[in-house]
């Protein structure tokens, strides 16, 4: 009888067969993400550098009486926000349509 070790083939050999396939799976699903999500990356980097889009309407929309009859004293934004937030340009940059969260002093009110 031998007294021979018996080497085992490494994790690695042993499940390539569905880490490979699935790792390109990973790969492309990534790869898509960026494709699609591309412009709208690019957009919320616009407006994150150019805060002055937001301050005028974020301005007016404190001024005005049915928004702050609804959601009360609006809070200031932080800069996460914007990212929270969605962003499109349009007709070469010269228009902007931007979505941000606001929260109000009633907050916790009427179901918002």
């Amino acid at each position: 009888m031998d007294n021979e070790l018996i080497k085992e083939a490494s994790w690695g050999r042993r499940n390539r067969k569905w880490i490979i396939p699935l790792s390109l799976l990973v790969i492309a699903i990534g790869v898509l993400i960026t494709l699609f999500s591309g412009k709208g990356a690019g957009d919320m980097a616009k407006v994150y550098a150019q805060p002055a889009l937001y301050r005028d309407t974020l301005k007016q929309t404190k001024d005005n009486k049915k928004v702050v009859e609804l959601l009360g004293t609006i809070q200031p934004i932080g800069k996460m926000a914007i990212l929270e937030g969605y962003s499109s340009f349009s007709k070469n940059d010269s228009l902007v349509n931007l979505t941000i969260p606001l929260e109000g002093s009633k907050a916790g009110e009427n179901g918002r």
